[in-house]
């Protein structure tokens, strides 16, 4: 056997018989996407502290937020839900803050375009047991209605609540608070849940006969 011969079939040996010659086309790399607007900026927010079980109304302000903007508190992402009209374009987001850890947490604001701004340490979540309930509460139904909600709790305990859309709901309370939380019951079929979920926001449900029957509310005080 020639040494040409020899060399040629220990080719053909290592690679077996079906083993093609040609080399493989290279792999095709993934393009990043990168941001095509202004990056975003974030100035202030409604309220900086709020309940580990979420459900927290926060306003953000800044600049270049668009419409459909997610927000990350922490690892919990958001999308913004609504914005006020009032405001100019680009000037604020709104969003119901999810559940999360009690702590600080960067906030990230990231448009649909891809550009975001992190805040380190921006936002503090806290139990929401541990905020003040008591005062004077008043807020509106978040159902597209036009009811007014109005409660008092003194020394922790719902004292009075009443409503007002298409009549007076007025009733005499006394339910204590667990936990930031309260449910109640009066006379004509009223009944009044939420919690606590900043220093300054309260979110539930009211049946009344003047209001409507298992309507979302938001009070502050």
């Amino acid at each position: 056997m020639s040494i040409g011969l020899a060399v040629a079939l220990g080719f053909v040996g290592c690679g077996g018989p079906h083993a093609s010659l040609v080399p493989s086309a290279p792999s095709t790399l993934p393009v990043a996407t990168l941001p095509s607007g202004p990056i975003p900026t974030v100035t202030a927010f409604s309220v900086n502290i709020g309940s580990t079980a979420g459900g927290t109304p926060l306003k953000i302000i800044g600049t270049n937020l668009q419409r459909g903007a997610s927000v990350a508190f922490g690892q919990a992402t958001v999308a913004s839900n609504s914005w006020d009209p009032r405001d100019a374009p680009g000037t604020s987001l709104h969003v119901t803050t999810p559940a999360h850890a009690a702590g600080q947490v960067d906030v990230t604001v990231t448009n649909p375009d891809r550009s975001s701004v992190r805040l380190s340490q921006r936002y503090e979540y806290a139990p929401q047991q541990s905020f003040d309930l008591n005062g004077a509460w008043e807020g509106f139904s978040m159902d597209g209605g036009h009811a007014w909600i109005q409660f008092t709790i003194a020394n922790n305990v719902l004292v009075n609540a009443s409503c007002w859309e298409l009549g007076n709901t007025t009733v005499s309370l006394s339910t204590p608070t667990t936990n930031g939380e309260f449910s109640s019951e009066g006379p004509d079929g009223f009944r009044l849940s939420g919690r606590i979920v900043s220093p300054s926001d309260a979110i539930g449900r009211l049946t009344a006969p003047a209001c409507g029957s298992d309507t979302l509310w938001r009070a502050t005080k």
